[in-house]
Order: C-alpha cells, then sequence, then structure tokens
C-alpha cells in the first residue's frame, strides 16, 4: 500500500450557471476530499473497476477486470491479498461488502449464460469460497441491502451475435439474447440461499405501450421485450423494500418490489431538451476555423437520452430521493464483442448527424439557415445519434449493419436523439425529475482550465482532451455516490473521460451546490462508495474511488 501524504487542492470558482449554481470554495468551510491513501493494481487498464471498504477488517476490496480477481488492500498498511475468480466465471464484474462478508459476481464464458455470484471473507481469501450462488446472464453489479439481509444481483443479458453461416455476415435477430434480470439472494445467519430471479416477462408484448412512454425497447431485431431490458445499477432503499434499477440502453429505470420479487414498474426517463440555453452542448470535435476543435457550448436542435449508469440514493425528510450519473451507452456488437476491432458488425445504433437525410422541416437555429450548413462537421454534423427510437424518422427503416441511412429510399428524420444527458440528476421514489445539472458540468469544467485545454489539453486525470468526445457523450458522468457528512447531504460525481470527482452540496435537491471538482492523476474513475463516518476506520466520512484507466484506487476523506 502507498501512503499519499494529506494536501488540499481547493477549486475556486465564482460563477453561476444556468441550471447548475457554482459555489466559490471556502477553505476551512467548505467541504472538500483530502486523499489519504492510493493503491495500484499493477495491471493497468480495467485493474481497478469496482472497489468498496469492508469497515469490519480495514480492507479495500478491488475488482481487477485484467487478471479476473478480487485484489485486496489494508487500508492502514500491510501486505495485499486477492481472491482468484478464475474458477467462476470469464470476467469479474463487481464487488460488494457487508458485516464482513464479501461477495464478487462473474460473468459466464460465453457470456450469455448464468453466471455466478461468490462468497468469501476478505479477511481470509486463501480459504476459497463460503458459498457460490448462481444469477443471471451477464452479472453487472452486485450490492448489499442496507441491513445485510439480501444481496442484489444486476443481471444486464447482453445479445451474443454468431456468424450462423460462416460467411462473414451476422444476423442480428438470430443472436443469441439471454433475458436481462435482477437476481436476490436471501441471507440467513450470513448464508445464502439460492437466487430469485426476477424478470421481465410480464412485459412482454408491451412494446408499443412501453415506446409511447418512452423505455427505448424494439431496437434489437427480433426480441422480446425481456430480452431488450438490460439492468444495469442498483441502488435499495432505506427500509429494504425497494430496488430502483437503471436500464441504460432502454433510457429507463424499473423499480422492484424486493419482498415480493416483483418489478412493480418501468418508468421512462425521458428526453433532455438541448435546444433550451441551459441545456447547451460542445457538439463537434473539429468546430474550430481550421478544422481542429474549438470550446462551442450551445443550443442545438436536438435531444440528449439520459441513459444513466450507476444510481444511489437517499433519505431526506422521509422521502427517498435518487440520482443518476446520465453517462449514455450506444449499441454496437459484433459477432464476437470481446474482439470489436477483429469481428463482422452484427448491429449498430447509432449514426453521424451528417450521415442522416432530415426532413425539409427539421428546426433550424436561428444563426443556420439551411440542413446542408447546420450538417457540416463544424456544427451538427460530428454528432453521434440514435439511428431507431427514440429518434423519429418518416418512410423505410433504418439499417442494423454498418450502411449509411441516407441511402434508405424515404427515410428522414424529423428528430434526434443524442446518447447521454452529460449531467447528474435527481429524481423522485416515482421516477419524476427534481434537478438537472443542465450544461453545467461542461461549463465547470471549461470555466476551470481554459479553452486552450478544452481542445488541445492536458488535463490531469485524463487520456485526451476534453473536446475530443464532444460528438460522442461529453464529460460521461460515471459513478455517483450520496452520503451525509457535517449535516448535510452530500453528492459525489465521477467524471469518465474529463477526470476527477465532483463534490455537490445536495442539501436542497432542488438547487445543489458544486463545492470541488477533485483532480488526481488517475484516470477514468468507473465505481465509488461513500462511507459513512461511524463505519469508517478514520471515524471521518470517507469516499473510495476505483478508476478503471490508471488501475488504481484512492480514499479520500471527506473533511471541512
Amino acid at each position: 500500500m502507498k501512503h499519499v501524504p494529506t494536501y488540499l487542492t481547493a477549486l475556486l470558482i465564482t460563477l453561476t450557471v444556468a441550471g447548475l449554481p457554482l459555489a466559490a470554495a471556502k477553505p476551512g468551510k467548505d467541504i472538500r476530499l483530502e486523499p489519504i491513501a492510493a493503491f495500484d493494481s499493477g495491471s493497468g487498464e480495467t485493474g481497478a473497476e469496482i472497489a468498496v471498504l469492508d469497515d469490519k477488517n480495514g480492507l479495500v476490496l478491488v475488482t481487477n477486470g485484467a487478471e479476473n480477481r478480487i485484489d485486496i488492500f489494508p487500508l492502514f498498511g500491510g501486505p495485499s491479498s486477492s481472491f482468484d475468480m478464475s474458477p467462476y466465471g470469464s470476467g469479474v464484474q463487481s464487488v460488494a461488502v457487508k458485516n464482513g462478508l464479501g461477495v464478487a459476481v462473474a460473468a459466464a464464458d460465453p457470456v450469455v449464460l448464468p453466471g455466478k455470484a461468490v462468497f468469501f471473507d476478505p479477511a481470509d481469501p486463501a480459504a476459497g469460497p463460503s458459498s457460490v450462488v448462481t444469477v443471471g446472464a451477464l452479472p453487472d453489479m452486485v450490492t448489499f441491502d442496507h441491513q445485510g439481509r439480501r444481496v442484489l444481483v444486476a443481471n444486464e443479458g447482453e445479445p451474443r451475435c454468431i456468424d450462423t453461416a460462416g460467411n462473414g455476415v451476422t444476423d442480428p435477430s438470430l443472436a443469441t439474447n439471454p433475458e436481462g434480470s435482477i437476481s436476490i439472494i436471501r441471507l440467513r445467519g450470513g448464508q445464502p440461499g439460492p437466487a430469485t430471479t426476477v424478470g421481465f416477462a410480464a412485459f412482454n408484448g408491451s412494446e408499443a405501450s412501453l415506446q409511447a412512454k418512452g423505455v427505448r425497447v424494439g431496437t434489437w431485431p427480433g426480441a422480446s421485450v425481456a430480452q431488450d431490458l438490460e439492468p444495469e445499477y442498483i441502488t435499495v432503499s432505506q427500509d429494504g423494500k425497494t430496488a430502483y434499477v437503471t436500464l441504460q440502453e432502454n433510457n429507463a429505470l424499473a423499480i422492484v418490489d424486493v419482498p415480493k420479487g416483483q418489478v412493480v414498474d418501468l418508468v421512462a426517463l425521458g428526453l433532455k431538451d438541448h435546444s433550451l440555453a441551459e441545456n447547451a452542448l460542445d457538439a463537434s470535435d473539429e468546430d474550430g476555423p481550421d478544422g481542429s476543435g474549438a470550446a462551442n457550448l450551445r443550443a442545438w436542435p436536438v435531444h440528449g437520452m439520459y441513459m444513466p449508469d450507476a444510481i444511489t440514493s437517499w433519505k431526506q425528510r422521509g422521502k427517498t430521493l435518487l440520482a443518476t450519473a446520465n453517462e449514455g451507452d450506444g449499441r454496437e456488437y459484433f459477432d464476437n464483442k470481446d474482439n470489436d476491432d477483429g469481428g463482422t458488425l452484427c448491429l449498430i445504433d447509432e449514426a453521424r448527424v451528417k450521415d442522416v437525410a432530415l426532413d425539409a422541416f427539421f428546426p433550424l437555429p436561428d444563426d443556420i439557415n439551411d440542413l446542408d450548413t447546420l450538417q457540416e462537421d463544424e456544427n451538427l454534423g460530428r454528432l453521434k445519434v440514435s439511428r431507431f427510437f427514440p429518434s423519429t424518422f418518416t418512410g423505410g427503416q433504418p439499417p442494423t449493419g454498418d450502411t449509411d441511412p441516407a441511402d434508405v429510399e424515404g427515410l428522414e428524420y424529423t428528430s434526434l436523439a443524442s446518447y447521454g444527458a452529460r449531467s447528474v440528476s435527481i429524481w423522485d421514489a416515482a421516477g419524476n425529475r427534481v434537478w438537472d445539472s443542465g450544461d453545467g458540468i461542461a461549463r465547470a469544467i471549461l470555466e476551470t482550465i481554459g479553452e486552450d485545454a478544452w481542445v488541445n489539453g492536458p488535463v490531469q486525470g485524463t487520456t485526451a482532451p476534453p473536446d475530443s468526445r464532444s460528438d460522442d457523450k461529453g464529460a460521461e458522468p460515471e459513478a455517483v455516490a450520496a452520503g451525509k457528512a457535517y449535516g448535510r447531504n452530500l453528492l459525489f460525481v465521477g467524471l469518465e473521460r474529463s477526470g476527477g470527482v465532483l463534490v455537490f452540496d445536495a442539501t436542497d435537491p432542488a438547487a445543489p451546490q458544486l463545492l470541488e471538482w477533485k483532480q488526481t492523476e488517475d484516470i477514468s474513475p468507473e465505481g465509488m462508495q461513500f462511507v459513512k463516518e461511524e463505519d469508517s476506520p478514520t471515524g471521518k466520512a470517507l469516499l473510495v474511488v476505483s478508476y478503471e484507466i490508471s488501475g488504481t484506487t484512492r480514499v479520500f476523506e471527506i473533511v471541512k
């Protein structure tokens, strides 16, 4: 273990942005993150994806996808250890710990088969698993409820395309496509029972009604609703009775009655209107005078799908609130999804705006006079949007393969939906939006680093300048955590592409204040856990953050 010297990096921002109030950091008064420990997997990329603190044993558990193991680091020094996951699956996906009991989930090979949840003692990994439970296909995230009575697993159930004819052509309608599900494992005396599978078969046949309310289904040819829905991340209410599950590719939220083991609602998260000034975005990485990039945050006539990855929850004034990191995620599948660069394309659901035909009445900004100009690379042409629902079109069907949608006769788009909302959002327990950060994340980054670094870099904790992702999903808010410290409700957001962690005071959930953008040399925050002060070995609340690209993990104290 490498101890990090105590230091303070204060972010001083003194402005207010529409949709996201930014508060000046006040040394000695405002809450901030102070690093106290750092760990390096030694494996590089994917060497640290999800990290959690075992407060009972003073250990930090980290998934090491590069080596298919759980790395175990003592928080206060000492030799590290590991728990080998290779006997239980082809790839470790997530880890959780409660009351000294660890559980990690691994995907099968191939990933369309049921995965495993493996229980073990983090203090004695050499003893092997205490129990192994079969769960759904591609278990992507695992968590305990607050009481430690149940373990819940989000089984993404991704499809796998196969070149059935052996001629280099894949048909997405013939793909092996397992159903997405949630596994609930009841613990009795610390021992897990078999998993209860919570699926979505009850919604089969309701594709049209789900689309009518905005749930993104029907984009995979031949898939049932249960096959199309892909659980990504879970948060559980304080009483343990309700689970909220992000369906990232579907731009929706599943609400689960945990004791009954039943999905009680599918909530569409809606679209973000980027034609509004408070939802501006930089839509191109080639909008500079010489074809290079530029900092060009402005309104555009497109919508954004929230498509959250991580989700967290907390109780405030007797009500459950949710927060999501709205990363976005397009579907691009090859005949071997683990080898995209050499596989045969099976399905792609994204296209650049310049490659689609726009309806003659497609809305234009006031400063652009025609569609050809709108679709130039320096304007909206580079932005990636969905070929399918919720983009809308007339005549024909968009192609599933890597062909130009503009070549499809009669296919004209009347509205376009891009991937991700480039924001963090707060929702109530019914899935109604309470607050969204608008364009505030991009503006805070730009205001902090300046236009030159926005375009050219370098930016600490990144591998590429922010503008290189303007045509994709921007900063890509990936990880999110929430907790209470110093009497204030705090919200933490990890930025996969722009690096670092944002710290918000969300005591007023309708108007959170940005306190700090904490940057370190660690690259691409992927996982995040808040540890309340009564569970912290240091006596102060902690934030544990794992960084996927650098393969490192950092523990911060939340100080004031």
